[in-house]
């Protein structure tokens, strides 16, 4: 991509090139696939090109603008972790820490053998072979669940998901602990609720609510204020 954008004998930016971006944006808006985009370009620390293309708000008709907002998810993750390594770096936490460390809970979770729910309302289960660690948790290895195929499992978790029950994150985490895990710690990588528990280790080891957390060690000294 670099060498696409570089001139080959100057090594400075090609604007002709840059304007290839604003085009293929363009026939994706035309085409209706998509109804607008913000693209950047930096090199060596300095904005080299910004477009602006198709609109912000269709119905409404608003152009898309360079300082639009964007519903991005799963942004909160990323913020999340660095928390989480900021206690790493303090010394308050290992990443080979067990979870259970900070919610005993989680000592006694059980691995599902089957995603089928049977006549009793309880899986078939396994104890865990392994702890489940924090390292697990940022990696997505945990053994928790989050998207997948119908199964009961997955209705479960879709059901007791932080993000839809009511109440605290302890109590949103604590319902969680309820669940069995989809597979062993440390097995497979499946995208899941590992960074809300994250959240909650933080709140514990911190004594603050993650939002306070994350705005006194993040959000305030960064500036960020969107």
């Amino acid at each position: 991509a670099t060498q696409s954008l570089d001139s080959s004998r100057t090594g400075k930016i090609s604007k002709a090139k840059l304007k290839r971006i604003e085009t293929v944006l363009q026939e994706e808006v035309d085409a209706g696939i998509r109804a607008g985009f913000v693209a950047f370009v930096a090199k060596d620390g300095e904005i080299v090109y910004q477009t602006a293309v198709g609109m912000a708000d269709r119905e409404n008709n608003i152009p898309m603008s360079t300082d639009a907002r964007f519903r991005i998810a799963s942004m909160s993750k990323a913020v999340t972790t660095v928390a989480v390594m900021q206690l790493v770096e303090e010394g308050r936490v290992l990443l080979s820490d067990p979870v259970s460390k900070y919610i005993p809970a989680f000592a006694d979770m059980r691995v599902a053998t089957s995603q089928s729910m049977k006549a009793d309302g309880t899986f078939d289960t396994e104890p865990l072979k392994r702890p489940i660690t924090l390292h697990h948790l940022l990696t997505h290895t945990s053994g928790f669940g989050l998207f997948g195929p119908k199964t009961d499992l997955n209705k479960q978790y879709r059901e007791k998901s932080p993000h839809q029950s009511k109440g605290d994150l302890a109590t949103r985490i604590d319902l969680l602990t309820s669940l069995p895990l989809y597979e062993q710690p440390g097995t497979k990588y499946r995208y899941a609720y590992g960074l809300d528990v994250a959240g909650r280790i933080i709140e514990i080891v911190s004594g603050r609510s993650l939002e306070a957390y994350l705005q006194e060690n993040i959000f305030v000294p960064l500036g960020m204020k969107d």
